[in-house]
């Protein structure tokens, strides 16, 4: 592309960008508009808009801080670029894996559970567990109030009698006597002190003043009188009125014998010791025995061995039979899952005619000295719910306090959904209104900008770790938008990742706003409807890698669709992704019976096998409680016990499976000597080839001599690594190139060891395309690296670190070694999670000849995707929703794709209809 003429005005100027694979490229892009950078895989993408827009500016940012601020922050290099003029501060959202941590949660993740502490704290209310009543701190002047509002009626102000015993009551009379007390009240009537017996003491109140309420009733002694009572009652005054109602007040926070904590921020806070359940420290998770381990398959009725500790034959005569004997007892004949929960709570604990299943493991536990036993304890023993919080990780004190009629417990099991509604409805008291004004606006803004990017059906309560890169991503999206800052550069990294296109729209909107207040929204995306919606596409290419870093266009979208280039003809209909001839029909099918993970909703699912089956939905419909949670780990056990028994959630001929792979989108490692090459086994061929070379036998060299991970061949001085890491007191570190290798890796003698002119590091700076011509007559190392090209991976270096592989390219260089590896597997049942994440049109042609590789080759292939020019192309299809969350966990369609247009109003069909034209 020319040297483009830079325009005056507000405009962010790149001059000779060269990060990466970039071409020494110059941009302009505008301020407060939507800018979407589009094209291949590989293409320059990441560099240009992560490496060197956002990279610059989190560095411009870095450096503004003083000497002392910026040792505590993550330091970026310079970018590689002549010059960049009107940065603004960069925000990025990307791709980064959720936190794995058990103590993240959606709540922590998006700071709405700060703001539910401190709401909470302003307006929740303390009620008795044991009465249910109000727990309230008095004060005189409250009390006085009280009593004020009994108009024209008579009233005694009193107080506990102070507690005594025989000995002493004639002391505690002699004592009030000298106070100037000599009336009790008891039972409606005035009685003198000296009267009382140690019986009536106990009963009685010490009466400090009586009246009639009025209007010229002396309020200087109502309130004289109330503050004495609270005074000789140690903060407790009691108002009869006659003959026997009486009103209890205190000044201290407690009720019905029980002392509770006042509410604070602290008190809700799970990660803090105070708030924390004492028993699982915050965790919400303890170690002891599951039911469904115990029962592991509920369809099952008692007299068909449900109980599983008990079907060996001693168990069985100890302890089932008895329980048989009690025929009317229970339905023993029905199956566990259709008991009531009142039954199953007889089955667990102890009756007079048998023993249940708790008594059972405190037996369990009373023998673990003897080996049988703990070996028995360790078989039904697993990671549950804490039993002293039931999972909410907070001490039992703070659920007496709630708001709207909900204690922190309820309102963390909502939906996002259901808890903006829920503040929608809540009634605030016009005395705390001001003070919380400002905390209610923005927690609904936040909770309105999550349910717009489509995750509105996750509870605050959810695990972090649980939650997909598209999720996660999109609760970093609403956080950041819900800062609402202005005159900011958001970059955002695929967010429509994990996303159904159904909520795109949704997702459109709210960056489209972020734009409207004066932010400057920056995108990497695939997406056909971003790229439509951009103010400006920025196409990059023309191919992946060496072949890439140029612009190929800039533009808006009009002009766009009457270009050339490979993404605009994928856009404007002049190049398709085909439908490939579908897998012969076979007849073998596996099926999983009666799923109630998570949101499932008691479905049957049908996996026919070597076959490509396209797992589909909205965000939140089951998709991956069904593959992860449910096909995964159920196929393991069964596959792990083809000789026994099976769980009979599974029926079909899943024997003939021999594997199971599950490939995802995770980081393959941040070891910097992790690459690609080493991931296909490549690499050990490789080695072997510069050992068998004439002067490394001469020299005595083998093939671990030119490892990376090994003493031999490697420079010593840099451990490999090619740079040494200098540490900087209150600077960033420097990373220097090492002296020894100049950044080579390797010792000179090593390096002088070449295979066709080339030595090990420049084969390793060889991308794979250019592997494949140097070793074209090496066919260990050609059927390694062949896979990585089919699956569009040509452009990426044989020695790229895996950690500076994207989520995308991680997933294919993991697809890759099993396409490398099929001809030594028999019959492999591989399930991919969105395997078109960062995937170009044309990139996605190459993805789907692979799979349809592995399925020539007897596998079988599941796939969750959203992406509907890849479910086009699928077998099988299983369809989830309708919606969301608990709207969702039901089979909306399971079948070929052809059959699924006789559907009426299903999401995913209305975006597929126009790919099966």
């Amino acid at each position: 592309m020319k040297k483009i003429r830079f325009p005056e005005g507000n405009y962010i100027k790149i001059k000779g960008a060269r990060e990466n694979n970039l071409k020494n490229i110059d941009l302009v892009i505008p301020t407060n508009q939507l800018i979407v950078f589009t094209g291949r895989s590989g293409s320059g993408k990441s560099s240009l808009v992560m490496d060197t827009l956002f990279g610059e500016g989190q560095r411009g940012y870095a450096e503004s801080l003083s000497t002392y601020s910026r040792q505590f922050i993550h330091h970026t290099r310079k970018a590689k670029l002549d010059s960049i003029e009107n940065l603004l501060p960069a925000i990025s959202v990307d791709q980064t894996p959720a936190i794995r941590t058990s103590r993240s949660t959606v709540g922590t993740a998006t700071e709405i559970y700060d703001y539910l502490k401190i709401i909470l704290t302003q307006l929740g209310k303390t009620y008795s567990p044991i009465t249910g009543k109000r727990v309230r701190k008095y004060s005189p002047s409250s009390i006085a109030e009280f009593v004020q509002k009994l108009k024209g009626q008579e009233f005694v102000i009193a107080c506990p009698l102070p507690k005594t015993d025989e000995e002493l009551l004639e002391f505690e009379k002699w004592t009030l006597n000298e106070k100037g007390f000599n009336r009790g009240w008891i039972k409606g009537k005035i009685i003198d002190i000296e009267k009382l017996s140690l019986s009536q003491w106990k009963n009685a109140s010490l009466l400090i003043d009586k009246g009639v309420v009025s209007e010229k009733m002396d309020q200087e002694r109502l309130h004289e009188s109330i503050r004495m009572a609270m005074l000789e009652g140690d903060g407790v005054c009691r108002i009869h009125q006659p003959p026997d109602k009486m009103h209890v007040f205190s000044d201290k926070f407690e009720l019905d014998g029980i002392s509770f904590l006042e509410p604070t921020p602290n008190l809700f806070t799970f990660n803090n010791n105070y708030g924390a359940c004492p028993n699982c420290k915050g965790t919400g998770k303890g170690i002891g025995f599951d039911e469904n381990l115990i029962i592991p398959d509920p369809q099952l009725s008692i007299t068909e061995g449900a109980i599983l500790p008990w079907r060996s034959p001693v168990m069985k005569r100890r302890w089932l039979l008895p329980l048989l004997e009690t025929k009317n007892l229970l339905p023993l004949e029905k199956s566990y899952q259709e008991w009531t929960p009142q039954q199953k709570k007889t089955l667990w604990e102890e009756k007079k005619n048998f023993r249940g299943i708790n008594s059972f493991l405190e037996e369990i536990q009373r023998k673990r000295h003897k080996v049988q036993y703990r070996v028995l304890s360790a078989r039904y023993t697993a990671e549950i719910p804490c039993t002293h919080c039931q999972g909410l990780r907070l001490r039992k004190e703070a659920t007496y306090i709630k708001m709207g009629g909900y204690n922190i417990h309820d309102l963390v099991r909502m939906t996002l959904i259901q808890l903006k509604e829920f503040f929608d409805d809540l009634l605030v008291p016009p005395i705390k209104a001001p003070r919380i004004k400002n905390l209610f606006r923005d927690l609904k803004l936040r909770l309105e900008y999550l349910d717009r990017v489509g995750v509105g059906y996750l509870s605050l309560q959810r695990p972090s770790a649980s939650l997909s890169g598209g999720e996660y991503q999109r609760l970093r999206l609403a956080t950041c938008i819900g800062s609402s800052l202005v005159g900011t550069m958001y970059v955002l990294d695929e967010p429509t990742i994990g996303l159904h296109p159904r909520d795109v729209g949704k997702l459109m909107s709210l960056i489209q706003d972020l734009k409207s207040i004066g932010n400057t929204v920056i995108v990497v995306e695939h997406e056909e409807e971003v790229i439509r919606k951009a103010d400006m596409i920025i196409d990059l290419g023309p191919g992946a890698g060496t072949k890439g870093g140029y612009i190929t266009f800039q533009g808006n979208c009009k002009d766009f669709l009457e270009n050339t280039c490979e993404t605009a003809q994928y856009l404007n209909g002049k190049k398709t992704i085909p439908i490939p001839p579908k897998s012969p029909k076979t007849e073998k099918m596996i099926t999983l019976k009666g799923l109630r993970q998570n949101n499932l909703k008691n479905i049957n699912a049908k996996f026919p096998l070597n076959s490509m089956v396209l797992i589909t939905g909205v965000s939140g419909s089951g998709k991956s409680t069904l593959v992860h949670d449910a096909l995964y780990p159920l196929m393991l056990s069964a596959l792990r016990n083809k000789s026994s028994s099976h769980d009979s959630h599974i029926v079909g001929p899943y024997a003939d499976i021999d594997s199971i792979e599950r490939i995802d989108q995770n980081p393959m490692g941040k070891n910097i000597r992790f690459y690609p090459v080493s991931y296909v086994k490549a690499y050990d061929p490789i080695r072997k080839i510069f050992a068998q070379q004439s002067i490394a036998k001469q020299r005595g060299f083998k093939a671990g001599h030119f490892s990376l991970s090994s003493i031999g061949g490697r420079c010593e001085e840099c451990k490999g690594e090619g740079k040494k890491t200098v540490e900087m007191q209150f600077l960033p570190s420097i990373s220097l190139t090492c002296n020894s290798c100049k950044g080579k890796r390797f010792r000179s003698d090593t390096l002088e060891i070449k295979y066709k002119g080339k030595n090990i590091y420049e084969v390793l700076n060889m991308t794979v395309q250019e592997s494949l011509v140097l070793f074209q007559d090496q066919p260990n190392v050609l059927r390694k690296l062949e896979p990585l090209k089919k699956v569009g991976l040509g452009y990426i270096k044989l020695g790229q670190p895996g950690y500076a592989l994207s989520g995308g390219e991680a997933q294919r260089v993991k697809l890759a070694s099993f396409l490398a590896e099929y001809e030594k597997r028999e019959h492999t049942l591989f399930i991919f999670d969105e395997p078109t994440v960062g995937l170009h049109y044309a990139d996605i042609v190459s993805l789907l000849e692979a799979f349809r590789a592995l399925i020539e080759q007897g596998h079988s292939v599941i796939i969750i995707e959203h992406n509907m020019e890849v479910v086009k192309t699928a077998d099988w299809i299983i369809d989830l929703g309708p919606e969301g969350g608990e709207k969702g966990g039901h089979i909306c369609f399971q079948g070929k794709p052809e059959d699924m247009i006789n559907l009426q109003k299903n999401h995913t069909l209305r975006f597929l209809k126009n790919k099966l034209k």
